[in-house]
């Protein structure tokens, strides 16, 4: 699956010299992932259990925030979708109810109508 987007035949694949730059990328993790499974022969999150967490004593069902953590959720965060239209938020909603989407407002979307930092 990720070699898809690896071709020899690209020029200029890197434009700076490695090293000297840093990146993210999805197609980069998820390389790498594919490189842990194929010289481990274990699944990325098995060995990332096995061979990371466990050894520190990270239990996985204690890392991170849950929302049972707050006693009010209900004005904890908005989620914002871009919706041309009603029937496009509605979709949303009906896809993901839990997230109680709403529709961007026009003051966190560009002149072309997608969202952007300000």
């Amino acid at each position: 699956m990720c070699f898809k987007y690896i071709s020899p035949n690209t020029s200029h694949r890197l434009p700076k010299p490695p090293g000297t730059v840093a990146s993210y990328s999805n197609e980069g993790s998820a390389l790498a992932a594919l490189v842990v499974e194929r010289v481990s022969n274990m699944s990325y999150i098995a060995y990332v259990k096995q061979m990371i967490l466990k050894p520190l004593g990270i239990d996985i069902n204690k890392v991170g925030v849950r929302l049972s953590d707050f006693k009010d959720t209900v004005d904890l965060v908005t989620h914002y979708a871009y919706a041309s239209n009603e029937s496009y938020l509605k979709r949303w909603n009906q896809q993901i109810p839990q997230l109680n989407i709403e529709q961007m407002p026009l003051v966190l979307a560009n002149n072309e109508g997608w969202p952007s930092v300000h």
